[in-house]
């Protein structure tokens, strides 16, 4: 009894849901619809190719056998460092310009106003690589909302990654080799349903919002539980509205 008098009863919230449906049911309506649009029109698609290297360390005449692929797995870290270089990527970066993803003059005009490192992060976050657990193969994932640059660039990076010179990082020359090229690319998921379930619970509860504050700010006295909670005392009794007959007669 006392919960029910300090605050809304299960019965009270009912009441309250039942009566402004409309309102709920509308705001979901229109914050789904509204998130839909966003996902399905505004939000660019995504795309993702892949490609993967070997570690071979078997020309390495110290590492053989047993040795060769723990040596081997003990490059993996070091591949995977090296590929997120400012160096290496910037190789790639050309790479991709020669291949006409970039034109020159907006290269040079990056560099000339010392923005480049912005488009090697830009590289750098659409970057990611795996492998299993003592597996020698590391597969290299690039996403873009360009498809045909997710796969140019995942070829740029295995062609750089498996042409490295003893110059350029003698532990990592002559022991990667091409496992898979970018053969293609595919579609992957952006967000759009997490969008749409999103907007789905916003809509509900600014709905429900709405509709406890309307309810909750609203003074007038429907009955005589409200007149109960007003007075905190027991109505004894509701005296009806008769019509009398000249009254009748009027109307």
């Amino acid at each position: 009894m006392d919960q029910e008098k300090d605050g809304l009863s299960l019965i009270d919230i009912w009441r309250i849901i039942k009566k402004n449906i409309l309102i709920i049911i509308i705001s979901t309506i229109i914050a789904t619809a509204a998130a839909i649009v966003y996902a399905f029109v505004m939000v660019a698609p995504k795309y993702q190719a892949n490609g993967s290297v070997l570690i071979d360390t078997s020309s390495r005449k110290e590492e053989t056998g047993v040795d060769s692929i723990i040596a081997g797995l003990r490059y993996i870290p070091t591949l995977n460092d090296y590929l997120y270089e400012e160096k290496f990527l910037t190789e790639v970066a050309d790479d991709l310009t020669q291949k006409g993803f970039y034109e020159e003059e907006y290269i040079a005009k990056l560099k000339e106003n010392d923005r480049f490192p912005t488009l090697l992060n830009s590289l750098r976050s659409s970057l990611s690589t795996s492998n299993t657990q003592n597996s020698l193969i590391v597969k290299i994932y690039f996403n873009s909302t360009d498809g045909e640059f997710a796969q140019a660039a995942v070829e740029a990076i295995i062609n750089r990654i498996t042409t490295i010179s003893a110059d350029e990082y003698a532990l990592l020359s002559s022991v990667i080799k091409e496992a898979s090229s970018a053969s293609g690319y595919y579609s992957v998921s952006n967000g759009r349903t997490t969008y749409v379930i999103v907007g789905f619970a916003v809509g509900l509860i600014v709905g429900l919002a709405i509709a406890f504050i309307k309810e909750l700010t609203n003074t007038d006295i429907h009955n005589s539980d409200d007149v109960e909670k007003i007075v905190d005392a027991k109505v004894l009794g509701v005296i009806p509205d008769f019509e009398t007959k000249k009254e009748k007669k009027n109307d």
